[in-house]
């Protein structure tokens, strides 16, 4: 308790006592006008119980947007595609338009870009764990015998975000 709280707890305890040793002397009907009066004193309403209220209707609200907007497995797979494909065609464009590539490297890099979804297709694994709330999504890769990470992370609110990226798509 802070000590203006407390402070203005003692002035509400002395006021009250002064109003019932008042009443005591007052005859029947002044004495509970007075009460009514000590009454709207005495029962002002709690912040701090409204505040927990509006905080716990708050919280409510966004579970509920949270799992509305959370999409199924296969809205998540074609989400994390897309981002994947974004990506790349991102770095692909960049290798495009750079000036000290010749005519081969940037045929390549559209030839990349064109055909960039079905590559993505053939070489990842993309795994898409559904909950309630948000997903979680991991696309591998395999090289020779082990599993690479391309991108993983989290899907809320219909918002990838990633955790852990390969450098390459990192870097755009």
């Amino acid at each position: 308790m802070s000590l203006e709280s407390y402070k203005k707890f003692l002035e509400d305890q002395q006021r009250t006592k002064k109003l019932n040793d008042r009443n005591a002397n007052l005859p029947k009907r002044e004495y509970s006008e007075n009460i009514e009066v000590e009454q709207v004193i005495t029962k002002t309403p709690h912040k701090n119980r409204t505040g927990v209220l509006v905080f716990i209707l708050i919280l409510l609200a966004v579970f509920v947007v949270a799992a509305v907007k959370n999409p199924s497995e296969a809205e998540g797979k074609k989400m994390v595609k897309d981002y994947i494909v974004e990506k790349v065609n991102y770095v692909l464009k960049s290798e495009m338009n750079n000036e000290e590539n010749d005519g081969f490297n940037q045929f390549g890099a559209f030839l990349g870009m064109t055909f960039a979804p079905q590559i993505v297709d053939l070489v990842s694994d993309i795994k898409v764990k559904d909950y309630i709330l948000f997903s979680t999504f991991d696309c591998t890769t395999e090289l020779e015998v082990t599993d690479k990470t391309i991108v993983s992370g989290v899907i809320v609110f219909g918002k990838i975000i990633p955790m852990k990226t390969a450098e390459r798509i990192a870097g755009s």
